[in-house]
């Protein structure tokens, strides 16, 4: 239960990182800042993808380990990161 409720923090940090780094590319290929070594805002934008994919599959692992191991918290934590990844498609 104890290595569960690790796992699930673990997963939950994982996808509010990607979420925070998806966040930020995203905003670079939105306002067109240029990035070292990257001159095509589409390149941002395809790193945005990649990273809000990453954070709904961490969330989503979360939520599956939640199922087995409730936590109000964690859960509303993931549950916000998965709407804001389906939002942003």
């Amino acid at each position: 239960m104890r290595d569960e409720l690790s796992m699930i923090k673990y997963q939950v940090s994982c996808a509010e990182t990607h979420l925070a780094r998806a966040d930020r590319e995203y905003a670079y290929y939105k306002n067109g800042h240029p990035y070292a070594g990257m001159n095509d805002k589409d390149d941002h934008y395809l790193k945005s993808q990649k990273a809000y994919a990453a954070a709904k599959k961490c969330a989503e692992k979360a939520l599956e380990l939640l199922r087995r191991t409730p936590d109000g918290d964690l859960e509303r934590r993931a549950r916000a990161i998965l709407d804001k990844c389906n939002r942003n498609k």
